[in-house]
């Protein structure tokens, strides 16, 4: 465009100029993949200063600035792609180096949201059945209880459609999209990519923004990346995780082992010194266990003991008191911050419910016998607070069986188990 008289042009329609003093102008667009990305102007305080040869020549520069600016963006989009990988790299070295599941799962939000800066994001894992996701961790604010939100593959969230086609999906707008379940509060469009690892479906990385069409296929491919790394990094602490607790654990019962627990009744009773606190320790046998295991074979037997097992977990406090199998059909409860007495009742309820149990659930009924100790009435390190558990077991047997007995009973003066 030539305007030769910008004054005579402005009393038509308005005409914009960067010098007040312009009196011409040429002007020609700056054109970039079929579109207009700008204007290159050139403006004169003389009328009709400008002719074709000068337009010409203002199209050659809007040309060569058309060129100068995609080399800018393709510069920049390098930079961009190469930042994009250091940081992933970086990522990789961060997360690979995690091997406990939980603060592996708490440090993927963390990058999502500081590294990546999603605000709203979401793990989920594939269950054992594989029929539905589990949320493992979030960032944001959730309209869920954590504990409590599940998904069924293939039929509820865009999880589930993901972790079922196994390919990503980008929502623009959520409320279009029917299976929809609300997880995070104000969500308007969603992105979620899945975690395969060797052709297996491990879960499914979601994010989510308060905003319409908040996502694109650069999000969708940074996202794949991410998920591609943490396919290796969640298998691995997975598997450290079973290595764990098979070194921690009774493989039967799902209880701690002997090691386990002597290693734990150790620091529990130096921490009980230290602070001046209570502790108990409750000592237990299955009566007549090798009679009905000769009875009903070795299968049965092991159900005995996973019974009493799971006794034993439903009437203990979690993450606080320490089960474990001794040995055998032996088992050991170490109470920390429990007094002689609490201890004493919650071995009284183990008794009676297992006895009730057993009578319910196995072949033939079959009762335990209990020992209880306490620190530092009954023992002044583990070694004598094992003995005083013990001693107080054998006397139980002793006397009849199905009964539970204290260390500090020394005369015999005991509790007889209640009708």
């Amino acid at each position: 465009v030539i305007v030769n008289n910008v004054a005579q042009e402005r009393r038509k329609k308005k005409i914009f100029t960067f010098h007040p003093r312009a009196r011409s102008v040429v002007a020609v667009p700056i054109r970039r993949h079929d579109k207009v990305a700008g204007v290159f102007v050139i403006e004169s305080g003389r009328e009709c200063a400008f002719d074709q040869e000068d337009r010409r020549f203002a199209r050659t520069l809007s040309n060569q600035i058309a060129s100068a600016l995609e080399n800018i963006e393709i510069r920049r989009s390098i930079e961009e792609e190469l930042r994009i990988r250091k940081t992933l790299l970086d990522v990789s070295t961060i997360i690979n180096s995690i091997l406990d599941p939980s603060r592996l799962y708490r440090k993927i939000m963390d990058i999502l949201r500081n590294t990546f800066k999603y605000t709203s994001a979401a793990l989920f894992l594939v269950d054992e059945s594989g029929k539905y996701l589990i949320l493992k961790a979030f960032a944001g604010l959730m309209d869920h209880k954590v504990d409590e939100f599940r998904l069924k593959v293939g039929q509820e969230g865009i999880v589930g459609v993901v972790a079922a086609t196994r390919k990503p999906l980008i929502v623009r707008d959520v409320s279009q999209f029917p299976l929809f379940v609300p997880g995070f509060k104000g969500a308007k469009s969603a992105l979620a990519v899945p975690i395969e690892y060797h052709g297996e479906i491990l879960g499914v990385l979601d994010v989510e923004s308060e905003k319409l069409n908040a996502f694109d296929e650069t999000d969708e491919q940074i996202l794949q990346l991410f998920a591609s790394q943490l396919a290796v990094a969640i298998t691995n602490a997975i598997l450290y995780e079973k290595l764990e607790s098979l070194a921690t654990t009774d493989g039967l019962t799902g209880l701690f082992n002997y090691r386990v627990f002597m290693s734990t009744l150790e620091k529990e009773v130096k921490r009980s010194r230290r602070l001046k606190h209570p502790l108990a320790l409750i000592f237990a046998d299955l009566d007549n266990f090798k009679n009905y295991n000769d009875t009903y074979g070795h299968p049965q037997g092991d159900k005995v003991l996973q019974l009493f097992a799971q006794v034993i977990v439903a009437n203990i406090r979690e993450d606080v008191d320490i089960p474990a199998r001794y040995g055998g059909e032996e088992f050991a409860i170490i109470l920390p911050e429990t007094s002689v007495e609490e201890s004493y009742a919650v071995a009284e309820r183990i008794r009676t419910q297992f006895e009730k149990q057993s009578g319910e659930k196995l072949l033939q009924k079959v009762t335990a016998s209990f020992g209880v100790a306490a620190y530092p009435e009954d023992g002044k390190n583990a070694k004598e607070l094992l003995k005083a558990a013990d001693t107080a077991l054998y006397r139980a047997k002793s006397l009849g069986k199905n009964r539970t007995c204290l260390a500090r009973d020394k005369k015999n003066v005991l509790r007889k188990k209640e009708n």
